[in-house]
């Protein structure tokens, strides 16, 4: 069985702590859906962005006491009901909307368990770091699909 850096992608796109969130929105305008974005600090990895991240700078926040009233369902917002307040876009920095606590896997670990962390965490990416912490990769469900296949001959 494979391990996780003889399937990973090593040629990805990353930010550092100080990419402002119009410059972020541009590195990835041609993507059909919005990667996992990890943000590095020189090699280090020190958080991730996702769409999800981006989207919940700006929801409304209801105050704490309001969310654990049982009774009270939790507001959802919708993207067309954001506000988007001119000029946010050069103020909001990677460091402002990236998760701190995030899930990585080591170089090599091999696939199978990396499958399962991925499954665990109900995530489909997960980044790819080396025993210093180093962001060396990242790696997808398809990433590990597409090397099963070839094993079993389908590629």
């Amino acid at each position: 069985m494979a391990i996780v850096k003889d399937v990973m992608i090593r040629d990805m796109l990353t930010v550092t702590r100080d990419t402002t969130l119009n410059e972020i929105l541009h590195k990835f305008e041609n993507f059909h859906t919005f990667p996992l974005v990890p943000v590095v600090d020189g090699k280090k990895l020190v958080g991730i962005i996702s769409l999800e991240e981006i989207c919940e700078v700006f929801k409304s926040k209801e105050p704490e006491i309001i969310k654990r009233m049982p009774f009270v369902e939790e507001a959802t917002t919708e993207i067309f009901d954001i506000d988007v307040p001119p000029g946010i876009g050069l103020l909001l920095v990677a460091e402002d909307i990236m998760k701190r606590k995030f899930v990585s896997i080591n170089q090599n670990v091999d696939i199978r368990e990396a499958m399962r962390i991925m499954k665990l965490h109900g995530i489909s990416q997960i980044p790819v770091v080396d025993d210093k912490n180093n962001l060396v990769g990242i790696i997808g469900i398809f990433d590990i699909v597409k090397t099963v296949f070839k094993e079993k001959g389908l590629l």
